[in-house]
């Protein structure tokens, strides 16, 4: 028990029209290499962002709580991190470390913004994170004190490289990949494990340099 308490605890929460088991792989990763993992999930395309945060926020409160946690991270992709971010705007946990988002819209998404005139207009939440002027998203305030740290997909056509960067110095790393197959890709979970350990991706941009010219 003393050993498992002392392990640091990853939360993972997922994106729109997803599930908590996209989080296999990252969660295997991260385990073998010392951490221990959770995964919240919820309707992500129903209700509104302030909802689901306010249910996120209550299962921090429930982590927070936990005696056998003594520090925990929190693993976002895409609508997962906007989520978050509000939660935090909420509550923010005294035993909250580092907070990762993956492809994260932080600016909107102009998918999001087709999409939620189409064939999900009955998506409050797909609407709020738009790259319309005027979104939720592009409204939203960032916590502050958070180490925060991002990675964007350089062929995403979900969310773009400079809506994956929510502020100019915060650590950022880009890699080869799709949207969703960031979630699958042993360069993100390095450097995600990377930034967790240390707070940012200087070893990860190292691994990936030489990768690019082997």
């Amino acid at each position: 028990m003393p050993a498992k308490k002392n392990k640091p605890l990853v939360v993972f929460i997922h994106g729109i029209a997803a599930h908590r088991l996209v989080f296999v792989f990252l969660r295997c990763w991260l385990m073998c290499r010392g951490f221990r993992t959770r995964a919240w999930g919820y309707r992500s395309v129903f209700s509104t962002i302030p909802r689901h945060a306010k249910d996120f926020r209550d299962f921090l409160h429930e982590i927070e709580a936990d005696r056998s946690v003594t520090e925990f991270h929190i693993v976002a992709h895409s609508l997962g991190g906007i989520v978050t971010r509000q939660a935090l705007l909420y509550f923010r946990p005294d035993k909250l470390g580092r907070f990762v988002m993956l492809a994260v819209p932080n600016k909107g998404s102009s998918a999001a913004r087709v999409l939620s005139r189409r064939m999900f207009a009955f998506s409050k939440t797909l609407s709020q994170i738009s790259d319309q002027e005027g979104s939720f998203v592009r409204e939203q305030e960032f916590p502050q004190g958070v180490e925060t740290g991002a990675i964007c997909a350089s062929v995403d056509r979900v969310v773009t490289r400079e809506s994956s960067k929510p502020y100019a110095d915060v650590p950022f790393f880009e890699l080869y990949s799709g949207h969703n197959d960031l979630l699958i890709r042993p360069k993100a979970a390095r450097a995600i494990e990377r930034f967790l350990r240390t707070g940012n991706f200087d070893e990860a941009d190292e691994q990936f340099a030489a990768d690019q010219k082997s």
